[in-house]
């Protein structure tokens, strides 16, 4: 392991193989043994094919550990549950229906040295809100999912973002997005994990930790020269999704009021960095992004 950090990765499944395959195959390919420890994999009570897929991958590698819940738990729970079996320094909760790229948790670590305060950081995607590129928000004024040009791979995309990035001063921010969140051990010393009672579904309890993390003193930070793709999640119906996204919302304006949220995405909205990394992926594929 890194004399600087222990690190592990945090990925939580309910059904959904094929991504979850990609997502899993993309992590151990990109693997570093010294600089990384477990892979924790929590099955939020999938189907067989699912769960024996899951059981027969963590015989293939040993720093994977499959917990299996008994009952479906939903998100919050369940990540929860990955994070407290872990003791490392760092640990990444990431969805399953994304690929990670080349020195992806190198590039977050490299972040995390630059400050004990800096508590929580997060990648680039094409579907991840604000952190997207190019486009945050579809015509519908919904989060764009950007497809990638028909040429490029998410390996090809990536590099273009770190050269890029590169260059990019390091965004202080107040939300980081969940579907690849990056935790220092101190921030869950100081407020806690997830709150369990009022995202019991997820859709919000990520807002609500980085907001509390703010609150406690932490900085808040985004690799910009980290692409991480995103297919986003088919683990429930479109129904479910509306109706948890809405309870969630709910939930997050009672604990810390609209005006706070509406600034904080205005923030990522309009925050410089980020607008160059998007200006940078329209003006490399101007016509498949139709500038």
């Amino acid at each position: 392991m890194s004399d600087l950090f222990t690190h592990d990765v945090v990925v939580c499944v309910h059904n959904g193989l094929d991504d979850v395959k990609l997502c899993l195959s993309s992590l151990t390919s990109h693997w570093n043994r010294d600089r990384l420890g477990k892979l924790i994999v929590v099955n939020d009570y999938s189907n067989d094919e699912t769960r024996f897929f899951l059981d027969g991958f963590s015989s293939d590698f040993d720093f994977v550990d499959v917990i299996h819940l008994q009952s479906q738990h939903y998100y919050t729970k369940a990540a929860n549950a990955g994070l407290k079996t872990s003791e490392a320094n760092l640990r990444t909760l990431l969805n399953s229906d994304t690929i990670v790229t080349k020195n992806w948790w190198l590039k977050i670590q490299n972040i995390f040295t630059m400050s004990p305060v800096i508590g929580i950081v997060g990648p680039l995607s094409n579907a991840a809100s604000t952190q997207s590129l190019p486009f945050i928000k579809s015509t519908k004024d919904q989060t764009a999912i950007n497809d990638l040009p028909p040429e490029v791979t998410v390996d090809s995309f990536a590099n273009y973002i770190e050269q890029v990035g590169s260059d990019i001063v390091v965004p202080f921010v107040p939300l980081v997005h969940g579907f690849c969140l990056t935790i220092r051990d101190s921030v869950l010393n100081e407020i806690g994990f997830f709150d369990e009672k009022a995202f019991p579904r997820g859709y919000g309890e990520e807002n609500d930790f980085c907001f509390r993390a703010e609150d406690a003193g932490f900085v808040l930070a985004l690799a910009v020269n980290t692409f991480i793709f995103h297919a986003k999640s088919k683990s429930y119906t479109s129904s479910d999704r509306v109706q948890f996204m809405r309870e969630g919302m709910l939930n997050f304006s009672k604990k810390h009021g609209e005006d706070r949220i509406k600034k904080a995405i205005t923030f990522m909205e309009e925050n410089v960095h980020l607008q160059s990394m998007r200006e940078a992926v329209l003006t490399r594929w101007p016509k498949h992004y139709h500038v």
